[in-house]
């Protein structure tokens, strides 16, 4: 009987533990963060530098240096139809950023003051990058997964296969 009223009781914390763990993430608030839009389709933070975060919204593109505390635009896609789907931050490299968009990769060097096209040999219309893998020991190999196939560089992302 003891043994019962054990596992009974231990059942029951258990019961409580994951309530609470639940009525927690219902507690969730928006953080105001400054910026007229509300709604963002991409999120990223660096695990090279802690502080760098990155959120993207449809069009546009922000950069925070200090944990999300101040954010400054730093990109915006020149055709509305256009829409950002993924940021992704290089894992070894903080200075190279890819967006992943509708219309194809871009890519910056420089922690997003500077951006160009990446130019993948896309066999049908459609662009949309949809995602972006880096080698684990060769630094400068990428492989990306558009909506016309998989595509490898060794470049950094200049050149694709």
């Amino acid at each position: 009987m003891k043994r019962f009223l054990f596992v009974f009781v231990l059942f029951l914390n258990l019961v409580m533990l994951h309530q609470k763990s639940y009525a927690s993430l219902a507690a969730w608030t928006p953080v105001p963060i400054g910026l007229e839009e509300r709604s963002f389709s991409a999120i990223n933070i660096s695990s090279v530098d802690p502080n760098l975060f990155l959120i993207a919204s449809d069009t546009n593109l922000y950069r925070s240096l200090d944990r999300g505390k101040t954010w400054k635009q730093i990109f915006r896609l020149a055709k509305s139809e256009t829409v950002i789907h993924k940021i992704a931050l290089h894992p070894f490299n903080v200075n190279y950023l890819y967006l992943l968009t509708s219309d194809g990769l871009y890519i910056s060097t420089d922690q997003g003051i500077n951006w160009f096209p990446s130019h993948i040999p896309f066999k049908t219309e459609s662009k949309a990058v949809l995602s972006i893998a880096f080698h684990p020991r060769d630094r400068s190999e990428i492989l990306l997964g558009a909506s016309s196939g998989l595509y490898i560089s060794r470049d950094w992302g200049k050149t694709w296969e």
